[in-house]
């Protein structure tokens, strides 16, 4: 921030004012901490900087309230509270959350394609770069619909991803 130290806040980027908001924010010693979306508009390695501070102010007894639709960094917290549509649908650690809940990884070379056929054909699919992910599939439907749609793949069960859970309780929230 020394870099930005003549100019107003409000003439900086995004990143910079919320790094501004969140040293402003600490700088009376605060009791709770209430972050909401902290790292939005913050390049990555500011975002790892300021969740080591959030993590260091929480080691240091502060209480830390964070609200993100980041599914990651809701990883870094200690107890999640998930809501989708206005309702808590889980909480509890990342572990208590996900549960049992599985997810079905796809490989195959046609990745689009398959990812179209998945989504048309209702599944709950997730693209992560190329991978893809059907969050609380069934193998057989999912190995029905790519064979019907003329897509070679394979279909393995793996465990789910909080972000693979949460989309499972939004569509059940609805």
């Amino acid at each position: 921030l020394a870099a930005v130290a003549d100019v107003l806040v409000r003439d900086v980027p995004l990143g910079l004012r919320r790094r501004v908001a969140f040293a402003s924010a600490l700088s009376h010693s605060p009791l709770v901490l209430v972050l909401d979306e902290p790292t939005s508009g913050v390049d990555a390695l500011a975002r790892a900087e300021l969740w080591d501070t959030i993590r260091e102010q929480s080691s240091a007894g502060v209480g830390v309230l964070v609200t993100t639709h980041y599914m990651q960094e809701a990883q870094q917290c200690d107890r999640l509270l998930l809501m989708a549509d206005g309702r808590l649908v889980a909480e509890g650690s990342e572990a208590d959350v996900v549960g049992g809940t599985t997810a079905l990884a796809v490989r195959s070379d046609d990745w689009s394609a398959a990812f179209d056929a998945l989504d048309a054909a209702g599944e709950l699919v997730l693209l992560s770069g190329r991978s893809i992910r059907v969050a609380d599939g069934d193998p057989s439907v999912v190995s029905r619909v790519l064979a019907e749609a003329g897509i070679g793949a394979a279909v393995e069960r793996v465990p789910a991803t909080i972000e693979e859970r949460m989309a499972v309780l939004a569509r059940g929230a609805r």
